[in-house]
């Protein structure tokens, strides 16, 4: 008889270690399931995995406020950038129209300088005419000779004149 009730204790106790319960339904037995509704550990289990599903959810909320926060930011920058680079652009026009006028300005400088030489060797020429003039004026006999050579001067005077305009007006 001993034998048999040791027999059926052992029985009794393997038959309850395979009846073992689990918090986790999805390793639980039937045991286990009606143990879990029983005892509440299904709806606390339930209510923690909620909080961490919310708490999932908030985190991806805010990481996507975040992106978008960023995509706002990374446009005005682009849209910075872009403004810098066409004012860049407007201001290598400006160099370039700059550069070339002043290239056209040292050649008009050029060309001026090389005018007022030009009209300062016309000029010191007619002086050099005037000053033979005169004394053929002083050294002429001949009315004729007088008259065309008085001629010659007052156009002389004239033309020095003109020169002489110019020179002034190119220089100032």
């Amino acid at each position: 008889m001993r034998s048999t009730q040791f027999a059926i204790v052992l029985s009794t106790l393997l038959l309850l270690a395979g009846c073992a319960t689990s918090p986790d339904p999805a390793h639980g037995g039937f045991i286990s399931g009606v143990n879990g509704l029983l005892s509440g550990s299904y709806d606390q289990r339930i209510a923690s995995q909620q909080q961490e599903l919310d708490s999932m959810r908030a985190q991806q909320i805010a990481a996507q406020a975040s992106a978008d926060q960023s995509k706002a930011t990374l446009a005005q920058h682009q849209q910075a950038l872009a403004a810098l680079r066409a004012n860049v652009a407007s201001l290598d026009r400006s160099v370039r129209d700059l550069q070339a006028k002043a290239a056209r300005q040292r050649s008009q400088n050029v060309s001026l300088s090389d005018k007022d030489r030009q009209l300062a060797r016309d000029l010191e020429n007619a002086k050099t005419r005037l000053a033979k003039l005169q004394e053929q004026l002083q050294s002429s006999t001949s009315p004729d000779d007088y008259e065309a050579a008085r001629k010659e001067y007052a156009s002389l005077q004239a033309a020095i004149a003109a020169l002489s305009e110019q020179l002034k007006g190119g220089q100032q």
